[in-house]
């Protein structure tokens, strides 16, 4: 061993290399090789721990694999070595000569490598976790998933490095040079930017919350579907915003195409949203509100492929909350904008704190506070409330047997087993058992007014008709056994003083050409239409959020919607909201 030691400090590299071996390890723990030409050695996987390789020549040397953890290099050459996986940890680099190097999947953590020169270097998969980079250049330098997180980057010259996928938190980026950088998909909460040059840099999709841009240079830079959440931004950066796709509202005289909307009713005013297709062939959130004769459509600026969900809830008055579930890379955003017939006001955005695994149900109390149910990928139940633009975590429940929710307006869980319980404020409900045949196809679940009894509506797998659970009544009931159900949906209803429940439904039959939608009023009603015109046909059917008298939303084939509202007298055409002919939303 010390024999070959003293043949490399002799400068005799190609002995060296004919001699060491490669089954052997070479320990040459606080060596000192300082100064010497090293130029095409093999220290691949050679232990250098702690030593001295400042001002040393290591052009085209084979690094890969060795441990130079704590190792001096300060002033050394290292011009196109190959350094795959090599140990750097805490080792000083400074003003080091690195160009062109291969340093895929090293290890710099907490290393020293001040004012060195790393253009050109392949960095990808390294991990770089507060390594100190101060004044560097790693011009064209491919730092791709690279893990940075507190690292050191002030004053760096990155100029066309490529840093795509790259994570860490807390990065200090301070006045770096990043023009033509790319960031895409990276991501970088609380990075300090502030006075960096970005100009031409791409960081689409890239996670920048919690980030300090004060005065950043943006000029051209891709800002599509990047993460600002909590970010310090200038007044002059408004644009950024804006271009990373932050959810607006304005107004639009496209074409509407009404499909699967949330629906919403207050007062006499009516309000969807959905996923507009468009034209040219995009879809675009849509947002429509109408009262009466007025109606007013908005177009929300944000990619339709983020959107995880989309809520619209009465908030009295003819006005309006529209809630957006926003995909981030680090979880997901909810989005809160106010609206009526004649504006919407401008958005609040929190942090909703987890990846959905399902959509959520939201619900809102007696105060007014919106509670939102969901569940993570992780499988646990998370429910929160939204107040004042405030959203307050109110408890977690594991279980790995969730399914999801079969109730699109009250927090009824689904569980493996055939079992469903009720989400409350503080707490799950009892745990009941579901009947035989459910969930079947289609599927629907309500809560009583005492928030902890459950009704159920399905449709058989096997057999026609639908099928009601209610809470008291120890027999399931069949309702249109000779009809095609293809939808259905179910809500309680207290509006005349005791518990009762409606039901909705689509029903085809082979007399009928077109599919029609039907109510009944549980236990003991009588089915219905729900609409006048035999004409239409009904693709689905849905109980619209409402602050009044229970109402249904009808969705056409045309791509309108229909919202009738249930009086003593039966069902009354509130209003529509859509495009069929091509021409303005009809009253």
């Amino acid at each position: 061993m010390s024999k070959l030691l003293e043949i490399l400090r002799a400068g005799q590299v190609d002995t060296f290399n004919a001699q060491r071996g490669s089954r052997v390890t070479l320990d040459f723990f606080g060596a000192d090789l300082s100064g010497l030409d090293l130029s095409g050695a093999d220290l691949s996987k050679v232990i250098l721990e702690k030593a001295d390789l400042s001002g040393c020549t290591l052009r085209a040397a084979n690094l890969s694999g060795a441990d130079l953890s704590g190792a001096d290099l300060s002033g050394a050459c290292l011009d196109e070595v190959i350094a795959i996986r090599t140990k750097f940890r805490d080792a000083y680099l400074g003003d080091v000569e690195a160009p062109d190097a291969q340093l895929s999947g090293a290890d710099f953590t907490e290393a020293d490598l001040t004012g060195a020169n790393l253009a050109g270097a392949n960095l990808a998969g390294a991990r770089m976790k507060r390594v100190v980079l101060e004044r560097a250049t790693l011009t064209q330098a491919d730092l791709s998933e690279a893990r940075v997180e507190g690292a050191n980057f002030k004053g760096a010259s990155m100029s066309e490095a490529i840093l795509a996928r790259a994570e860490g938190a807390r990065v200090d980026a301070t006045g770096a040079q990043l023009q033509g950088a790319d960031l895409n998909g990276a991501q970088l909460s609380q990075i300090n930017l502030s006075g960096a040059d970005l100009t031409g840099a791409d960081l689409t999709g890239a996670d920048l919350s919690g980030a300090d841009l004060t005065g950043a240079v943006l000029t051209d830079a891709n800002l599509a579907r990047v993460d600002f959440f909590d970010a310090t931004l200038d007044a002059a950066h408004a644009h950024a915003r804006e271009a990373a796709g932050a959810v607006q509202g304005f107004e639009d005289g496209g074409a509407l195409h009404v499909d699967d909307p949330t629906v919403a009713v207050s007062g006499n005013a009516l309000a969807a949203a959905w996923d507009n297709a468009e034209d040219d062939g995009t879809f675009c959130l849509r947002v429509a509100v109408r009262e009466g004769a007025k109606f007013r459509a908005w177009a929300i600026d944000v990619p339709v492929d983020q959107v995880l969900a989309r809520y619209v809830l009465p908030a009295g008055g003819g006005k309006f909350n529209v809630l957006v579930l926003v995909e981030r890379p680090t979880g997901a955003d909810v989005v809160w904008l106010d609206t009526d017939v004649s504006s919407m006001r401008a958005p609040v955005v929190a942090r909703l704190g987890y990846h959905p695994e399902v959509k959520p149900v939201v619900t809102r109390e007696s105060t007014g506070a919106l509670r939102l149910h969901g569940i993570s990928r992780t499988g646990q139940l998370v429910v929160q409330r939204w107040e004042a633009g405030v959203l307050t975590e109110l408890y977690r429940a594991a279980g790995q047997t969730f399914r999801g929710f079969c109730g699109r307006q009250d927090a009824v869980l689904l569980s493996k087993g055939g079992t469903v319980l009720p989400v409350g404020p503080e707490g799950l409900g009892t745990m009941q058992t579901a009947p035989a045949g459910f969930p079947g196809n289609a599927t629907a679940g309500a809560l009583a007014a005492d928030g902890a009894s459950i009704a159920l509506a399905w449709t058989p797998k096997t057999e026609k008709g639908l099928r009601l659970a209610l809470p008291g009544i120890p027999e399931v009931l069949a309702l249109d056994p000779k009809a095609d159900v293809a939808t259905v949906d179910i809500a309680s209803d207290t509006t005349f003083g005791e518990q009762r429940w409606l039901a909705t439904w689509t029903r085809t039959t082979k007399q009928q050409v077109t599919t029609s939608a039907w109510a009944a009023s549980m236990p003991d009603g009588n089915p219905f239409r729900l609409h006048e015109d035999t004409t239409l046909d009904i693709t689905d059917v849905r109980f619209a959020v409402t602050d009044g008298f229970p109402c249904i939303a009808l969705l056409t084939a045309d791509e309108e919607v229909l919202v009738v509202r249930m009086t003593a007298t039966g069902p009354k055409l509130l209003g529509r909201i859509g495009d069929p002919a091509g021409g303005a939303s009809p009253a």
